[in-house]
């Protein structure tokens, strides 16, 4: 993840995420897109034109991913940290 998870998560936390636990609005999840790789956030808002995320929690850190571009997303299920 790099840093996109801070202050959430840090380098050395492991995380048990699903993509077949349902998603919400809130939900800490983790997406991959081939346009801008494996990040992780908090779920802002998702319908069929976008998916956005805000990156470790961050409000002003928002990414707005086309549906049609993730490869993969999962909720965050537990964290050790």
């Amino acid at each position: 993840f790099g840093n996109s998870m801070l202050p959430l998560y840090g380098h050395g936390d492991r995380l048990i995420v699903s993509d077949e636990v349902p998603i919400a609005v809130g939900d800490r999840i983790v997406l991959e897109a081939p346009s801008l790789g494996l990040i992780g956030g908090v779920l802002i808002h998702r319908d069929k034109n976008g998916i956005a995320v805000t990156l470790g929690g961050k409000p002003r850190r928002e990414v707005l991913v086309d549906p049609a571009d993730v490869t993969f997303l999962a909720r965050v299920l537990w964290a050790s940290q």
